[in-house]
């Protein structure tokens, strides 16, 4: 009896849950929360990698907590495709944001290691890939913009170049191997970068 109400009160707490992802307004939530909304999931894996820096290097919020052992495992069994593509899509969207903004030295074990708990779920994959935006048009995108144009191509991107995904990489592989480097303008790649990211260990 007592393994019945434990597994009902789960299910229950899954349930709310997902409502409060889903910014559905059915649960009360303070202004901040709301605004959140699905990010709050975000949030608790920033939480659970604070100790391996964060997403990125960016700290989790004060009031984030780490995810409790399977609940996106019972969330993605609860959820059908579309729910859980409402509620994954801004999440992978920012975990691709956050491994952008890292370089090889940066603090990306975060990011690839949530993605890949992400992928590892059957059915959250599934969503994932069933997301319109998952995939860069490649016919408005090309090159290096096609990296930063869908979650799908940003994740694999790990850049040893200062602007090579059009933006700044921290910390520079170039600054931190060669001291000066040459910074020149978005999306072309600076000739010392590569020779020099050699030099680092």
């Amino acid at each position: 009896h007592l393994q019945g109400t434990i597994v009902a009160c789960k299910e229950l707490l899954v349930s709310y849950a997902a409502l409060v992802l889903s910014s559905s307004g059915v649960v009360p939530e303070t202004n901040t929360a709301a605004l959140r909304g699905a990010l709050q999931l975000f949030d608790s894996m920033q939480a659970q990698y604070s100790s391996q820096g964060g997403m990125g290097g960016t700290p989790a919020p004060a009031a984030a907590v780490a995810l409790p052992p399977g609940f996106l495992e019972e969330l993605a069994a609860a959820q059908d495709t579309e729910a859980l593509g409402t509620i994954m899509g801004p999440v992978v969207r920012e975990l691709a944001r956050a491994v952008q903004a890292c370089s090889p030295l940066g603090a990306y074990a975060g990011p690839l290691a949530s993605l890949k708990h992400l992928t590892s779920i059957e059915g959250i994959a599934k969503a994932l890939v069933a997301l319109p935006s998952f995939l860069p048009d490649l016919a408005a995108h090309t090159g290096k913009l096609a990296t930063v144009a869908s979650p799908a191509c940003a994740v694999g991107i790990l850049c040893s170049c200062c602007d090579c995904s059009l933006q700044l990489c921290e910390p520079c592989v170039c600054h931190e191997c060669e001291g000066t480097a040459h910074v020149g303008p978005p999306g072309k790649v600076p000739p010392p970068c590569l020779p020099n990211a050699r030099n680092c260990n």
